[in-house]
């Protein structure tokens, strides 16, 4: 279909561009005076403000063509320059003033200079100026199809609807019956209310090609919006086994049986659209957006949806758009693992979009995928690293790969943030003390803290682990045991507190208290590998071997591996 909008414009510019030769300025009427320095001057200037035009400065070439005009005011191209220009630059007022001079000065008739003038009466809001200029061009036009058009949606918006339709019949007269005035016909007939002259002109446009299944599917759909059902049906019968070159019309077959309420001739017709690659993407993903928002719980109808996802997943593999919403339609129907497929590749091409990414890391933070938790994230805060969010997801699973350095980076770099959430914050930093340990830096460990404790002096998991980290490595064993003792004032029953407190005893090599702590914490958890080891030493600086084996054997055999505890069997030694 020849689409009418934006003519004037488009006529403009081609004359524009083949109006740009220099035209020489009326010999001086002073015969003292050389005609031909005013001449050059004019011819400078003009030459000047067409240069300034192609580049862009628009203000420059008006002042440069307003500067010909003061040696030659008769040139009705130069004010045609300058209406074009100031109508670009949205001074609708001003490109009217000079586009009526380029008409007046014109003595051609100059169609060009008249199709601006009709453009600059509309931007002005005089249709009816722009009407009488249009008519005008018509009568020297009467070849220029689309001039029918724009005359015909001028009289539309100033309801003169007897006028636009007019003009529609001399253009019919003039190129026959087509389907663009037919359709433009029904549209008028439609605003006026006339339902019957509207069905009537497309029932004359089908009848005059008979073999045409398109327009067979356009009457059908005609017939559908005026109510007209029977009539409808019987059109779709004949024709619902043909093949559609336009795949739209299928679209309309299925609005058809959605509104009779056949549920399986809609889908089908609707999968015929997604198949016929004449349908634009953009509708097939519009329409799916449409199916998602009203989607239920049906399971034949998500079954439906899950096929056009198909469809379209096949066509277009590549396409961010179906990608987008072929995850939108796994997330609702909680098919997360796909989802994250879909968003993983939106993330590797369009690295820019915020909501897809923040959508990524909570489906990994669902599936509990740590590593591409911490792929996602890491990547995400290099390209948002003002936006806090992503960093409580980067900081928790570089912590969990044991990505350990990237974890007291990361803290570092967020406890810089004003403002920061004090507990989410406190969180961070127990894992940045951890990390700092394990990546065997003690004394940072240690300063962190230091810290927490000085921001929360009652934080028993920063005690706990703290005072346990001190005994591991033996050293100021004065404040292990200072911190280990407040887990006891605290919480005496905790047995991960006793067990704590009991290592840190054996280190202060007070064994009997030692031994006796541990026994209250296998008290509470007989089976629990850790202390079970824990006595094994113990028992070791006891002087009791034997037994101390028995208890590693015993913490073995709790899938106790580790190569430690595997030594110390072997050797029957404590092993650090």
């Amino acid at each position: 279909m020849i689409k009418t909008k934006n003519i004037f414009i488009f006529s403009i510019i081609i004359y524009s561009l083949f109006s740009c030769s220099s035209i020489k300025p009326q010999k001086s009427i002073n015969p003292k005076k050389d005609y031909r320095i005013d001449w050059f001057n004019y011819n400078y200037f003009f030459l000047e403000a067409i240069k300034q035009k192609v580049l862009g400065n628009y203000q420059e070439a008006i002042n440069n063509y307003s500067s010909a005009l003061k040696i030659d005011p008769t040139q009705a191209a130069v004010y045609y320059e300058i209406a074009g220009l100031l109508s670009l630059n949205k001074d609708f007022s001003g490109a009217l003033e000079y586009a009526r001079k380029a008409v007046d000065k014109d003595k051609t008739g100059n169609i060009y200079f008249k199709l601006l003038l009709a453009k600059t009466y509309k931007d002005n809001n005089q249709p009816a100026n722009a009407a009488a200029i249009l008519e005008e061009i018509l009568k020297v036009q009467p070849d220029d199809f689309l001039l029918y058009f724009e005359l015909s949606k001028t009289y539309q918006e100033l309801k003169k609807y007897s006028q636009a339709i007019r003009i529609m019949n001399v253009a019919e007269r003039k190129f026959g019956i087509i389907e663009q005035i037919s359709l433009e016909k029904e549209k008028i007939y439609f605003l006026i209310g006339d339902k019957n002259k509207a069905v009537k002109e497309i029932e004359r446009l089908a009848a005059s090609f008979p073999s045409n299944i398109n327009y067979k599917a356009l009457l059908a759909e005609t017939y559908v919006n005026n109510g007209m059902i029977d009539k409808a049906q019987k059109i779709l019968n004949e024709i619902e086994n043909e093949t559609f070159e336009d795949g739209i019309v299928y679209l309309s077959i299925a609005e058809f049986y959605r509104l009779i309420g056949e549920y399986n001739k809609t889908m089908e017709f609707v999968r015929k659209a997604f198949e016929s690659e004449n349908v634009e993407l953009d509708i097939k993903v519009e329409l799916l957006i449409s199916f998602l928002d009203v989607m239920g719980t049906d399971k034949e109808f998500i079954g439906e949806i899950g096929k056009l996802i198909q469809i379209i997943s096949e066509m277009y593999p590549n396409e961010i758009k179906v990608r987008a919403v072929s995850a939108d339609f796994y997330i609702i129907t909680r098919n997360y693992q796909k989802a994250q497929k879909e968003l993983d590749y939106i993330v590797s091409v369009d690295k820019e979009k915020y909501d897809i990414w923040n959508q990524l890391i909570n489906i990994d933070y669902y599936l509990n995928d740590l590593e591409n938790m911490y792929r996602h994230s890491k990547e995400a805060v290099s390209l948002f690293p003002n936006l806090m969010e992503f960093y409580r997801f980067y900081i928790v699973s570089a912590y969990a790969t044991q990505n350990y350095r990237d974890v007291v980076e990361a803290v570092d770099y967020v406890s810089s943030v004003p403002f920061y959430n004090q507990a989410i914050m406190m969180d961070f930093l127990h894992m940045q003390a951890e990390s700092f340990y394990k990546l065997g830096e003690y004394e940072k460990s240690d300063s962190v803290y230091e810290e927490i404790l000085f921001i929360n002096s009652e934080d028993l998991s920063a005690i706990n682990n703290y005072s346990y980290f001190l005994a591991l490595r033996n050293q100021k064993i004065d404040r292990a045991l200072e911190l280990s003792e407040l887990l006891i004032e605290k919480e005496g029953t905790n047995p991960n507190y006793l067990d704590t407190r009991a290592y840190v005893l054996m280190r202060a090599k007070k064994y009997e208290d030692a031994l006796k702590t541990v026994d209250e914490a296998l008290l509470i958890e007989p089976d629990n590998r850790v202390f079970l080891e824990h006595k094994g030493d113990i028992l070791f600086h006891l002087n009791q071997s034997d037994e101390a084996i028995k208890y590693w054997q015993m913490a073995r055999d709790k899938s106790g591996n580790s190569e430690i505890l595997i030594k110390k069997i072997e050797t029957g030694k404590f092993v650090e």
